[in-house]
C-alpha cells in the first residue's frame, strides 16, 4: 500500500495513511513502516468492530466480554449461538456471563452489586458457585465483619433463586445410527 501510494520510500520520511488513522516514518534498515502517531480510534473503520491491542507474538489482548477467535468444543450444547468462546477475565469461556443484581444488607447499611455468573461450561471448574461469590461480595463490601453468616446465607439464595428457572443447555444431537 504505501509503495503503491508514495513510490520509493525514503528514510525518516513521514508517510501519513489518514483511511487508517496513522502516519509512518520509514525504518530502512529493518525496511519497514514505523508508526510514528495514530488517531485513537475504538472502532474499526472497515467491519465498526471493537479494536485490540496485538501483541508481538500475535495474540490479541482481549477485553472482558470480547469474543475470541477460539471456537467452543461442541457448539451445539451452548447458549450463545456465535460458535466462539467469550473473554472473561483472562479466561475463555464457552458462553458470555449471566449478570445478576444482588443487594447486600448489614448493620444498616445497603450496597448493590453485580454478579457475573458462568454456567453450562464444557469445562465445569468453570462454573460459577454460589458460595464462593457471597464469601468474595462479604470481603468487598464488609472486610473483616463477623457474624455474617446470615449475610452469606442472603447472598447465596439471592443468587440461586435468580439462576434455578435458567434453560438447559441445548441437548447433543444424537449420533447417526450405523446399519
Amino acid at each position: 500500500l504505501a509503495k503503491r501510494q508514495y513510490g520509493f520510500l525514503q528514510e525518516d520520511r513521514k508517510y501519513p495513511f489518514v483511511a487508517y488513522g496513522v502516519t509512518c516514518t520509514y525504518n530502512a534498515k529493518k525496511d519497514m513502516l514505523v508508526i510514528d502517531s495514530a488517531r485513537s480510534m475504538d472502532s474499526c473503520i472497515f467491519c465498526h468492530g471493537k479494536l485490540r491491542i496485538i501483541h508481538n507474538d500475535g495474540t490479541v489482548a482481549y477485553e472482558n466480554g470480547d469474543v475470541t477467535n477460539e471456537s467452543v468444543s461442541n457448539p451445539a450444547t451452548n447458549h450463545c449461538p456465535c460458535g466462539f468462546k467469550h473473554w472473561w477475565k483472562g479466561i475463555a469461556y464457552d458462553n458470555p456471563p449471566l449478570e445478576i443484581p444482588v443487594v447486600l444488607q448489614w448493620n444498616g447499611v445497603t450496597v448493590a452489586d453485580i454478579v457475573h455468573w458462568f454456567q453450562y461450561e464444557s469445562q465445569r471448574h468453570l462454573n460459577s458457585n454460589a458460595y464462593q461469590i457471597a464469601s468474595f461480595l462479604l470481603q468487598k463490601h464488609f472486610p473483616g465483619e463477623f457474624g455474617s453468616e446470615h449475610l452469606h446465607h442472603s447472598i447465596v439464595q439471592q443468587i440461586l433463586d435468580q439462576v434455578k428457572d435458567l434453560p438447559p443447555p441445548p441437548k447433543s444431537p444424537d449420533p447417526p445410527e450405523v446399519e
